[in-house]
C-alpha cells in the first residue's frame, strides 16, 4: 500500500548501463541477465578481457562497471589501474570467487566497492545501485574509495 508516508519510488529517467568484464561465461550470462531483467538497469556489454575493452570503453559509456578480480591474463585490479590512468572514472565493483583483494590494492585503483560473488542475488542488486548512489556522492567530493560493504545480505 502506498501513501503519502510510502511514495511509490521514482523510476530512474534512463535505464543505467553495466559494463561486466569477467572470464567466467557462466557467472557473466547469469549476472547479465539478472541486471537486465531490473528495472533500471541493463547491460551494455559482457567483456571476457580487457583486450580490446580500453578502445571500446568511451563508445559503450557505462554507468558502472562489473569487474572480475581475477581475470584470465590480467588482474582485474591491473585493468582498473589502466582505466583510470586513461581518465575514466566510471564506478567500479570488483567481484571475485576466492581472491580478497586488500584495501591498499583496491584503493590504488580507485575503486567504489567490493563483492564476492557468493552474495544472495538481491544484495548483490542491492550492491550495484548503492554502489552508484555512493560513488556519485563522492564524486561531488572528489573521493572514489568507500569501504568495502559486508553488512549486505
Amino acid at each position: 500500500m502506498h501513501t503519502l508516508l510510502h511514495p511509490l519510488p521514482e523510476a530512474p529517467a534512463r535505464k543505467r548501463r553495466v559494463l561486466i568484464v569477467d572470464d567466467h561465461w557462466f557467472f557473466a550470462a547469469c549476472l547479465r541477465t539478472f541486471v537486465d531483467h531490473q528495472s533500471d538497469f541493463v547491460v551494455c556489454d559482457v567483456a571476457p578481457s580487457s583486450a580490446d575493452l580500453l578502445e571500446r570503453i568511451a563508445r559503450l559509456d557505462p554507468d558502472l562497471m562489473v569487474i572480475d578480480v581475477a581475470l584470465g591474463e590480467e588482474s582485474g585490479l591491473t585493468l582498473g589501474e589502466k582505466l583510470r590512468g586513461q581518465g575514466i572514472d566510471t564506478p567500479i565493483l570488483f567481484v571475485s570467487t576466492l581472491v580478497r583483494p586488500s584495501r591498499q590494492e583496491l584503493d590504488r585503483v580507485g575503486y567504489c566497492a567490493f563483492a564476492l560473488k557468493t552474495k544472495k542475488p538481491v544484495g548483490f542488486l542491492r550492491l550495484l545501485r548503492r554502489t552508484l548512489d555512493d560513488c556519485r556522492k563522492n564524486a561531488a567530493k572528489d573521493a572514489l574509495s568507500l569501504t568495502e560493504v559486508k553488512s549486505m545480505v
